[in-house]
């Protein structure tokens, strides 16, 4: 390509461009995979609201378990971008470490700290068979975060685990990292997926 062309992602917003790449991520994906994204420093929030349109459209619902922000944080930017968070169930492993201050919303779940990962993996599983629609989802938000309160071995068990049981409740599955993750750490989950792009 010359060195002048302009590329078609240059011409659009970041949203957009967002959009392309997420589109891109799930193709050539049956109804029930494992994903494994990493998402960029720069626009995180907004990689993660388009994430989770596209995970929302046509009557999607799922589990999102964060290590990462509280949930009544991550609700607050999902109701910004006016994401329907009726058919968005928390597991929440943030909130009791920081304050203890639960949300009233009662679609929560709270873990008592990211190091509790076969407590995670149980309420993520209650989560999803509480959900009646066909097509849904669960995302993991993010393993990146998951390591610095666990080993690397514990992490890797976890994910894989969790790779697995993503298949036997016939859901889509989406680990995110953050796209500076050590090479190591990217390439032992993608093992478990299905696919590993870069949004």
């Amino acid at each position: 390509m010359p060195k002048n062309s302009i590329k078609l992602t240059d011409l659009l917003g970041p949203a957009r461009e967002i959009d392309v790449k997420v589109e891109q991520a799930f193709s050539d994906l049956k109804d029930s995979f494992a994903l494994s994204l990493l998402l960029p420093k720069e626009n995180n929030e907004l990689a993660l609201c388009r994430l989770m349109n596209k995970l929302l459209e046509k009557d999607g619902e799922g589990v999102f378990v964060t290590f990462n922000k509280t949930s009544n944080d991550l609700e607050k930017v999902f109701l910004e971008q006016e994401l329907d968070l009726k058919r968005v169930h928390f597991v929440d492993a943030v909130t009791l470490m920081i304050d203890g201050n639960k949300s009233k919303n009662g679609e929560t779940e709270y873990i008592e700290s990211p190091s509790e990962l076969v407590e995670v993996s149980m309420a993520a599983e209650k989560a999803l068979k509480k959900l009646s629609a066909k097509k849904k989802f669960i995302v993991i938000d993010s393993i990146t975060t998951l390591l610095v309160y666990n080993s690397d071995i514990s992490v890797e068990k976890f994910s894989h685990a969790l790779a697995q049981k993503i298949l036997d409740w016939n859901v889509k599955g989406i680990f995110l990292m953050t796209d500076s993750t050590s090479k190591k750490i990217v390439d032992t989950i993608a093992q478990f997926c299905d696919k590993t792009e870069r949004i």
